[in-house]
């Protein structure tokens, strides 16, 4: 009759160590999916970081950006973009409201302050319309990501093996960008061979 009781108890101990284990390993993941936002999402970005990972276009607060993510973001470069002047004025495009580094968009600083209006590269070239301030074949490119290294990533991805992430929606996307780079390396190398041997 004894035996009896001790069953019951055997659960509960099963039960507490499946909730710490699992505990443990929302930690992990949460940890993991942090240091992914802080490695690609841009400071004061009101966008999902799974919506940065797959550039998802449809999200909110993508286009143009917010309020905040105006303040302390230029969507053309991010806080790190070497070459950037610490000091720089900032234009708005009168047609999507996006604001610019005067730098990032080559507006010179004495016309940024006497510009009565203002249509950046992105809209110029959706409207079919030449750029102002540059060639309209190659504006500068909106940024949605910190654009972190090659290497930063892949000990990302390597990273979310131990945090319980590789099968997460977040953990593909950065592989997918991963893979996307390693082909664009692999035909950048075939071209520059290329004209090596030309």
């Amino acid at each position: 009759g004894e035996a009896g009781p001790a069953k019951p108890l055997l659960k509960v101990a099963e039960v507490e160590e499946a909730c710490s284990s699992l505990s443990g390993a929302l930690r992990g993941l949460d940890e993991w999916l942090s240091r992914c936002a802080l490695l690609f999402v841009k400071p004061q970005c009101g966008r999902p970081l799974l919506a940065v990972l797959r550039n998802d276009t449809a999200s909110a607060g993508m286009w143009p950006p917010s309020d905040d993510e105006n303040l302390l973001c230029c969507a053309c470069c991010t806080p790190d973009t070497l070459g950037v002047p610490s000091e720089v004025s900032w234009v708005g495009c009168d047609e999507c409201d996006g604001w610019f580094h005067s730098y990032c968009v080559r507006v010179p600083d004495a016309v940024a302050e006497t510009l009565d209006s203002f249509r950046c590269p992105r809209c110029c070239t959706l409207a079919g319309a030449a750029y102002a301030f540059g060639s309209a074949a190659l504006p500068p490119p909106i940024l949605t990501t910190m654009r972190p290294s090659f290497r930063a990533t892949e000990a990302l991805l390597a990273a979310a093996d131990g945090a319980s992430a590789s099968r997460t929606a977040e953990a593909c996307a950065v592989r997918a960008l991963l893979e996307a780079t390693a082909r664009w390396r692999e035909g950048l190398r075939g071209e520059v061979g290329e004209a090596e041997r030309a």
